[in-house]
């Protein structure tokens, strides 16, 4: 096995987490740029686009919390595939 190919195989975990963080930022900032639109300026408009910021993150995962305790035990059991747990999930 040549070098690079072992960096790339090192690199590989980071790059799942780099789609994960890629997809979870224009959630984060779709609420920020709402929660600007509907504030007023000030400290409090501040506080609450921060507020908000942390609630979006925190339902996101409460959210994939409950999505894994309700589609797990139908994949465990082979009556789904794991594809059609996350079709269902994003879906819903």
């Amino acid at each position: 096995m040549l070098r690079t190919e072992k960096v790339e195989n090192a690199a590989q975990p980071n790059r799942d987490e780099l789609v994960r963080f890629g997809t979870a930022l224009p959630f984060i900032l779709g609420i920020m740029l709402f929660t600007i639109v509907r504030t007023d300026e000030g400290t409090d408009g501040t506080l609450l686009v921060a507020a908000a910021m942390i609630g979006g993150y925190m339902a996101m995962n409460i959210g994939a919390n409950h999505v894994a305790n309700n589609v797990g035990p139908a994949v465990g059991s082979n009556a789904i595939t794991l594809t059609g747990a996350i079709f269902i999930a994003a879906f819903f």
